[in-house]
């Protein structure tokens, strides 16, 4: 993501990552999932690939990993070194040679803007450990694609059945997939027909928090569907999947 954004864009994604509704469901749900996933994380290694302004590394921390915060954007390492006393490599995923094996590794809404995603899990499989554990979030279904996708340089939108076909490719087993965003997606829908008309415009739409009340609504809203339907409802604005190396 971080590669495809301009570096004043960082101000907003910084504070919107703290405020906004869907930020702040998304990374709780994030957090849950991989609590659920792997009771084992004291002092184990995880890698966050293209963790942006670093709001998830310190809540990676409070679970018991020890994270690695790894962007191409100088201006979005920077906020991140705000957030967390962790390591910040400034490195693409193809370029990255650490010195040891991590135990588990997130990309979060991060492979829709890469040309080659089946590259960048290929390069994960080699960088976890075996038995390591890789999580995702990625946009969901291609009917949903509209001109917000292209400015925000998106590549693709992904099926349930595509994204696990992905990873079981590349040598992973999928322990979990499942759609979230799914009780609001008749709004997200509509959000698209307000849509700004220029790529600074989008981004700014969708960086802006709503009203104080609607947005603890909405907030309120998603982290319900989080702890009540866990991926389990057929339809969602993204997909979300826990997968492990075999």
């Amino acid at each position: 993501m971080s590669k495809t954004y301009s570096a004043s864009y960082y101000q907003h994604i910084d504070r919107a990552e703290r405020e906004h509704f869907w930020f702040v469901a998304r990374n709780d749900m994030i957090i849950s999932m991989i609590r659920r996933i792997v009771p084992d994380r004291a002092g184990k290694p995880f890698l966050d690939i293209g963790c942006g302004t670093g709001v998830l590394l310190r809540r990676l921390r409070e679970t018991g990993f020890i994270p690695t915060g790894l962007d191409v954007n100088a201006r979005a390492l920077s906020y991140a070194a705000s957030h967390t006393h962790g390591t910040l490599v400034r490195s693409s995923i193809g370029s990255y040679a650490p010195k040891k094996p991590f135990a588990a590794a997130g990309a979060f809404d991060v492979i829709e803007h890469i040309s080659d995603d089946a590259g960048v899990i290929a390069r994960c499989h080699r960088l976890l450990e075996r038995g390591g554990y890789i999580f995702l979030t990625v946009p969901a279904e291609p009917y949903l694609w509209s001109s917000i996708d292209t400015l925000s340089g998106h590549k693709r939108r992904y099926t349930k059945a595509g994204l696990q076909t992905l990873l079981e490719r590349n040598g992973f087993r999928v322990l979990s997939i499942g759609y979230w965003n799914s009780l609001l997606l008749p709004v997200y829908m509509l959000w698209r027909l307000a849509k700004g008309k220029s790529r600074d415009g989008v981004i700014q739409q969708y960086l802006t928090t709503p009203h104080p009340m609607i947005n603890a609504i909405l907030l309120y809203v998603l982290r319900m569907e989080t702890v009540l339907f866990r991926g389990k409802l057929p339809f969602g604005a993204s997909l979300v999947v826990a997968a492990q190396k075999v």
